[in-house]
Parts: C-alpha cells; sequence; structure tokens
C-alpha cells in the first residue's frame, strides 16, 4: 500500500490550525479506570496492631522514666508519650535546631541504629537540676559543642532512657540497647537516606513551668522483624495469636500501677459557707455512716465495701462488686 503523503496545503492548514489553536498538540488521555498511583519510595505503614504495641509500650516507658529521672534529679517530673509518627528522615530532621545531642545506640538484635535526641535546652535544664539549681529559664545555648562535663551528663540522661527502655520492652521483645557515640550535628551521622522512613517516638517532660522534649527516630526497616513477631506480619491480616506474645502481654498489662480511691462521701457548700468555715466545724456528707461506700479504680466505681483498720493501718472490706 503506497505511503500517504500530506500536500503542501494540507501542510499549511495543519500549521494554521496549530498556531490558531483550533488543532490540539496535547496527547489523548488514556483510560484511568482501576489505575491508581503508587509511590515505591514510600514503605507500607505500621501494620495493624503495631501501634497499639508502640502506644503500649511507650506508656510502660513513660512510667518507669518518670520515676528514675525524678530519683535522679531529686524533683518531680512529669513524663508523658506523645502520638507516634511514622516520617521520612528528612523530614524528622528537618525542624530540630542546631546544636542537638544526638545519641547513636546499637539496638541488639535489630539491624541498624536508633536515635536519641536531646535538644540543648532540655540539657540545660536537666543540669541545672542535677547541680541543685531551680530548673527554671531558658539556660545557656551551646554554640559548638558541650563541654566534658556536658557530654558526661549527657551519656547519663542517654543511659537512663536506654535502661528504661529496654525495662519497658522487655516483656514483648528483648533489646540489648548500647550506645555507640554522640554528635551535635546530623551531618556527621550518616546514618539513614533523607528519604528513609522513621518512627518517631517523642516524650514530653514537664519540669516546674517548662515543657522539654526528648525525641528517639526507630528505623521502620530495623523494627519489620518486631511487627513479624508480635502481631503476626507485614499485611495487616489476621493471624493465629502467639501463645508466648499473649503471656508476655498479659505479664505486662498485670504490672501496670493503677490508682485505687474509696469515697467517703461528698458534700455541696457555696463560696460563702467555704470561706465562713474554722476549726471545729463539722461538714455533714451526704453519707450515713452505716452506709456502703464506692471503691473507684482510675475513676471508675469498680467495688463497694466498709472502711476499717488492718494491722493499724486503714483499710477497705469489699463486699459487692459495681458491674
Amino acid at each position: 500500500m503506497p505511503e500517504k503523503i500530506l500536500s503542501q496545503e494540507e501542510v499549511d492548514a495543519l500549521l494554521k490550525g496549530v498556531s490558531d489553536g483550533k488543532v490540539s498538540t496535547q496527547p489523548a488521555a488514556g483510560p484511568t479506570q482501576g489505575v491508581r498511583s503508587y509511590d515505591f519510595s514510600i514503605r507500607d505503614p505500621i501494620p495493624h496492631g503495631g501501634m497499639s504495641v508502640l502506644e503500649f509500650v511507650h506508656e510502660r516507658f513513660a512510667r518507669f522514666f518518670q520515676a528514675a529521672l525524678s530519683s535522679a534529679v531529686r524533683r518531680e517530673i512529669q513524663v508523658q508519650p506523645m502520638p507516634t509518627q511514622v516520617i521520612s528522615f528528612e523530614e524528622f530532621m528537618k525542624d530540630i535546631p542546631l546544636p542537638i545531642c544526638l545519641n547513636l545506640v546499637k539496638m541488639e538484635p535489630l539491624k541498624g541504629q536508633v536515635l536519641v535526641l536531646l535538644k540543648s535546652d532540655t540539657l540545660y535544664i536537666l543540669l541545672q537540676l542535677l547541680f541543685g539549681g531551680s530548673g527554671q529559664g531558658s539556660g545557656k545555648i551551646a554554640l559548638t559543642e558541650f563541654t566534658p562535663i556536658e557530654q558526661r551528663v549527657i551519656h547519663r540522661m542517654v543511659g537512663l532512657v536506654l535502661d528504661e527502655f529496654q525495662k519497658a520492652w522487655s516483656p514483648l521483645y528483648p533489646f540489648k540497647p548500647s550506645l555507640t557515640r554522640s554528635e551535635t550535628n546530623p551531618q556527621f551521622t550518616k546514618v539513614m537516606s533523607p528519604g528513609e522512613r522513621v518512627i518517631r517516638i517523642s516524650f514530653k517532660m514537664q519540669i516546674e513551668e517548662e515543657a522539654r522534649e526528648i525525641l528517639l527516630a526507630l528505623p521502620y526497616r530495623s523494627m519489620e522483624p518486631v511487627f513479624e513477631k508480635l502481631v503476626g506480619g507485614l499485611d495487616g491480616t489476621a493471624r493465629e495469636v502467639d501463645p508466648e506474645w499473649a503471656a508476655r502481654l498479659r505479664s505486662g498489662v498485670t504490672d501496670c500501677g493503677v490508682s485505687v480511691m474509696a469515697e467517703l462521701g461528698t458534700a455541696v457548700l457555696t463560696i460563702q459557707q467555704i470561706t465562713q468555715l474554722a476549726v471545729g466545724d463539722v461538714i455533714v456528707l451526704e453519707k450515713r455512716v452505716d452506709e456502703e461506700l464506692e471503691m473507684k479504680v482510675e475513676g471508675r466505681s469498680k467495688f463497694r465495701g466498709h472502711p476499717g483498720l488492718y494491722r493499724g493501718k486503714p483499710a477497705f472490706q469489699i463486699t459487692s462488686l459495681v458491674y
């Protein structure tokens, strides 16, 4: 079949149509039904059930670290876990001001290294408390690097974090953390590529009127074996319950401390009545002396019973359960 060739008039007409916009030069759109974009640089999110495990462990760590840190600085410090995020390493580091105390930690038997970050203002608040200061104010900010004394404080604080982190994970997945080295500039670490995904773990420390933060970055690829063992794989599907994991979880839950309180009763007073109270006044409660009291566990009524003494100490005898 002979090849069809446009005449000069047809070529001129086609060029004129393109210049006038009557002839479209955009390629025709292909079929889009059933097609969705996929970014191969993004790994799968934390599998189903994995976030619950992390929240459980972080609650344990917050309690353990709060007790250890308060004992070390001889001051009551509140430690609260913040929401966990899965982000890129570049995004994790971009909002962190320099200088930063960046500690590289090896978590045997996991591959890769975990990052423990202490901001300079957090470090100096803890430094003040360790040396008898008030722990108030922003404190000195280092320009280049930390002094030998500051480095010893850093190692002590990181040691506390690692000890309590290991203790929090021990019922579920035993780690053996060890500090590799400390840096003040992330450019000198080169432990992860900018696009590598990390699990960002943050803990807020309330020190007097100041709120400070400790950050941990766990390489996502390093945590895959942990999720594989604890939640049965990365595909998010339900699998048979691991009896060993269930026993460890049950053991960890039973060790959790809870607050238990028995209410003697309540009364409603006006502001005027409260301002006129004096020593010796009697406030009449809503409950009778022979009436059962309610015992609350973490603010929820669970038991009923009567108060009394046992071996010279206040006690509470349970007579019934609250359903």
